[in-house]
């Protein structure tokens, strides 16, 4: 999602390139990769290779050669099991062009429907003055 937010791609190239270890925080944007809008759901759904929305993301994350750590919250023993049964599998070029392009094309459909880019990270919170920002920001649209 974030490839032109904060370092970005350009960053995460960046930091490979000078043989630095980089590491990845909140590769699902606080869970709200884990349950898409509909009409990313139904692109996913409907391609050739069936994943779920937390295995495309945690793999196109480890795609990328610079990546060197993945830091992903999980609440259940069985998010824990999923990700390692991921990470188990997870290998750099492991997407395919078209699997790329899949990816792309659910991004664009976030973008579409997102008017502030906050990964509602909750680092603004608590804010002095009671505002839940991150949540001011959901609703926001």
């Amino acid at each position: 999602m974030d490839i032109n937010y904060q370092a970005g791609r350009k960053g995460l190239k960046y930091a490979g390139s000078k043989g630095l270890a980089v590491i990845i925080m909140e590769p699902l944007r606080g869970g709200r990769l884990v349950n898409p809008p509909e009409k990313a759901r139904e692109l996913m759904e409907n391609f050739k290779i069936k994943r779920s929305p937390v295995e495309w993301a945690l793999l196109w994350v480890w795609n990328h050669p610079e990546v060197t750590m993945l830091l992903s919250g999980m609440s259940t023993l069985e998010q824990v099991k999923e990700n390692i049964e991921i990470a188990d599998k997870a290998e750099v070029g492991i997407l395919t062009p078209e699997e790329l392009q899949l990816i792309e094309r659910v991004r664009d459909i976030y973008l579409g429907i997102k008017a502030i880019d906050c990964t509602q990270c909750m680092y603004c919170v608590p804010c002095p003055y009671g505002v839940n920002i991150p949540q001011n920001f959901y609703i926001y649209k």
